[in-house]
């Protein structure tokens, strides 16, 4: 296929990323709101100083959690994920690991 004065592999090659910059701007949007909702969870059960997000690229959250906080933690962390975009009839997965290190948890 080609258009204009493009050729069939520029042409795929720029709907491709007309497709890939909504998608990516959705994600970005549903992460903000699970960390948003995150933040209240933490403020509203009194973690905060307990729970610390270090750090946050694409789809992924890295927390350091007090030990005997982090199985309440997760499921928390989850759920927020799970839920942030409740308007979506599609369900949201999210699943992680626990580790000391973060190639441990990954």
């Amino acid at each position: 296929m080609s258009s204009g004065n493009f050729r069939s592999y520029e042409w795929e090659g720029t709907i491709r990323e007309g497709v890939n910059v909504k998608m990516q701007g959705g994600t970005g949007v549903l992460m903000k709101r699970a960390m948003l909702a995150i933040d209240a969870q933490i403020i509203a059960r009194g973690w905060v100083g307990r729970v610390h997000l270090v750090n946050q690229v694409h789809d992924e959250l890295l927390y350091e959690v007090e030990d005997e906080l982090v199985e309440e933690f997760y499921g928390v962390l989850c759920y927020e994920l799970e839920h942030a975009a409740p308007e979506i009839d599609v369900p949201i997965l999210a699943e992680g690991g626990k580790g000391v290190t973060w190639g441990q948890a990954h």
